[in-house]
């Protein structure tokens, strides 16, 4: 009977092992998820600033690279992102690669470790890069805009009227279906311009 209970007591010991074994392991895996949420929340956020930050620049863009490069920095801090504060880079370049029309902003800024001091990593290198251009839409406005990308005939005009858009206005249709512009009647559509698949 003796050694019954000593083998018994035994098992409890190794049960007791293997469980705080596995609760440090899971505990390790919650921290690494939480830490890995951190990383990733932090890079949608200069993702978003970096985006809005080009595209604010892009607006001054070809013709003063100066406002441009004001503009970015200006759209960058009021998304939280400001050069040299907190140690976050705010770099902006324009022209860029040569082309005077485009903007290339880059910010970094380092998301501290919750769980991951306990091994060492204080923060997390993080980057976030938008390029941005302005083009130009060859002076035409879009009078109709159909931004229905996959139903066909998306523009249909019908009957014996005339459709006539002035002041250098366009038709622009997103949808990829085949036809995704239909006109029938007797009627004409006259524009600027005319975009359809």
């Amino acid at each position: 009977m003796h050694v019954l209970k000593d083998r018994r007591r035994g098992q409890t010991g190794q049960a007791l092992v293997l469980f705080v074994m596995g609760l440090v392991a899971f505990i390790g895996f919650v921290a690494l998820t939480i830490d890995i949420g951190l990383v990733f929340e932090g890079r949608r956020g200069e993702q978003n600033a970096a985006d809005s930050a080009a595209l604010a620049g892009a607006s001054a863009l070809p013709g003063n690279a100066i406002t441009a490069r004001q503009l970015a920095q200006d759209w960058a801090q009021k998304n939280g992102f400001v050069n040299g504060l907190g140690g976050a880079t705010v770099t902006v370049t324009t022209p860029y690669q040569g082309a005077s029309a485009k903007i290339e902003v880059v910010i970094n800024k380092p998301v501290d470790a919750v769980f991951g001091r306990v091994l060492g990593q204080t923060s997390y290198a993080v980057s976030a890069r938008a390029v941005a251009t302005r083009s130009s839409s060859s002076g035409t406005n879009a009078a109709f805009l159909v931004l229905n990308p996959t139903k066909c005939n998306s523009f249909n005009k019908t009957g014996g009227g005339n459709l006539i858009i002035n002041n250098n206005g366009g038709i622009m249709d997103d949808s990829s279906c085949n036809p995704s512009m239909n006109r029938n009647g007797g009627g004409s559509v006259t524009a600027a311009v005319i975009n359809y698949y």
